[in-house]
């Protein structure tokens, strides 16, 4: 017995996509009708009327979500076929997981694929169902507004959105006086135009005095001139979340700047008392110095080197101090010229351990340039301190990746485990003992904070004895 035209029901809300996909549909299966749905009040009134054999749906829909919507179906008509046809990188594995008759990958080889898995999954018939059941499923608010945005009707999550006990209590409503003032007037123009509004974020002002929170969505109602269809998805969870954050980044905020603030003012009253410290006993030494027994110069040569490793420390953290508070306006700087100064200022170290050291051409991007000479300078300053055995070899380079410039400093120095990758750019952090490799352990903590206050961030990769690649990103400003 032949098969009778199959009546599908296609959801997607581009308009473009589902008059795409109808065209391929109604060209391969001849005498298909075209069931086409855009939004939650005709997909539910689609649903009530029910007739067709199958269902296509999107995976991502502004209204809702292409599972959900494909679980309704299912609870409303249980034989129905149910195809995900998406755009979305995580579609098959969803749609499996769904247990959904077939997915496929919305691109060109999709919708030449679409009528024949469609003729594959139209086994079985749908069942009747109500509009009610649907709405009533739907995890959004869906409400239905006159051209004046007084409410008509509304589903179960919208009455708990707005705080009333039941959907009587809200017919006749004013929508908007539920909103802030100005999202108030922006669904008045809306209602006034072309009747549209996409994800505009709201506060509510409930029925029962509460507060809350939730994207806001508005549409024509296809079919019924002079009213709208206003969709009500619940953020409440997420604002809150995001006060949180910005309360706690807030608090973090004033914590790291008390810190710099102490920092700075303990390394800088420090300076003083230490070139005392380290003065007279460089001047003990020398005068003294013939009249002292062996273990007299000793003990204070001990006092001398432990002056200077301490000096080097405060230096440090002053430099590290400076970057937050002391930071110069960003103006042009070119990374190039940046890098040949920073070169230029440990010539000696190179030429010592005759490294070789060679730059590509480097973009000029707005940074502060003392800084960036001081970021450039640590890190090749740190490939010069944990080299191998095997002469020393320094390439920096640079590629744009969309809207930042990535920067490789690669050296085949000893190299790290990775599992130090982050621990590293911790202040004081060290993995190796002063007498193997002399250091404070706060120079990668000032490159990680150079970088954060440019915008970007710092990481490296790196195996034992294989060398390091220190990369950092700034954004590439206009």
């Amino acid at each position: 017995m032949a098969m009778q035209p199959p009546r599908i029901l296609l959801v997607d809300d581009s308009a473009t996509d589902r008059e795409l996909a109808g065209l391929v549909l109604a060209r391969e299966l001849p005498g298909a009708e075209i069931l086409a749905v855009g939004d939650a009040m005709s997909f539910a009134e689609r649903l009530a009327r029910g007739g067709f054999d199958a269902a296509v749906t999107e995976r991502r829909l502004a209204w809702s979500d292409g599972l959900q919507v494909a679980a309704t179906i299912r609870r409303v008509y249980p034989g129905c076929p149910i195809l995900l046809f998406s755009s979305a990188q995580d579609a098959l594995l969803e749609g499996q997981r769904a247990g959904l008759d077939d997915v496929l990958p919305k691109d060109s080889s999709g919708y030449l694929r679409l009528p024949g898995a469609l003729q594959r999954c139209l086994e079985r018939r749908g069942d009747t169902g109500s509009a009610e059941v649907l709405l009533g499923s739907l995890p959004v608010g869906v409400v239905a507004l006159d051209h004046d945005g007084n409410i008509l009707r509304t589903n179960p999550e919208a009455v708990r959105l707005l705080g009333a006990d039941n959907s009587e209590a809200l017919v006749g409503d004013d929508l908007g006086l539920r909103l802030d003032p100005a999202v108030r007037d922006t669904l008045s123009r809306a209602l006034a135009g072309d009747g549209v509004l996409r994800g505009e974020e709201v506060r509510l002002q409930r029925l029962d005095g509460g507060m809350g929170w939730a994207r806001l969505g508005l549409s024509p109602l296809p079919g019924q001139r002079g009213q709208y269809q206003a969709t009500l998805e619940d953020i409440g969870s997420y604002k809150r979340r995001e006060q949180e954050l910005a309360r706690e980044t807030s608090e973090l905020g004033r914590a790291n700047t008390e810190l710099e603030r102490f920092a700075y003012v303990a390394s800088h009253d420090l300076q003083q008392p230490l070139g005392l410290i380290t003065r007279y006993a460089r001047l003990f030494l020398e005068r003294f110095g013939a009249g002292l027994e062996e273990e007299g110069q000793r003990y204070l040569e001990h006092v001398l080197d432990s002056g200077s490793r301490l000096q080097e420390l405060v230096d440090d953290l002053l430099a590290y101090a400076r970057i937050g508070t002391q930071g110069r306006p960003f103006e042009p700087v070119d990374f190039g010229a940046a890098v040949d100064e920073a070169a230029a200022n440990l010539e000696a170290e190179i030429t010592a351990d005759d490294a070789g050291f060679s730059r590509d051409e480097l973009p000029t991007l707005k940074a502060d340039r003392g800084q960036v000479v001081q970021l450039f300078q640590n890190l090749i300053g740190n490939a010069l301190k944990f080299r191998s055995s095997e002469p020393l070899r320094i390439r920096i380079s640079a590629d744009r990746q969309g809207d930042d410039w990535r920067f490789a400093i690669q050296d085949n120095g000893i190299g790290i485990e990775a599992e130090h990758g982050e621990r590293i750019f911790g202040m004081f952090q060290r993995l190796h003992t002063g007498e193997e490799y002399p250091g404070t352990g706060i120079g990668l903590a000032i490159c990680k904070s150079i970088v954060e206050r440019h915008g970007g961030r710092i990481w490296v990769e790196s195996r034992p004895g294989a060398g390091s690649t220190f990369y950092f990103t700034i954004p590439a400003q206009a």
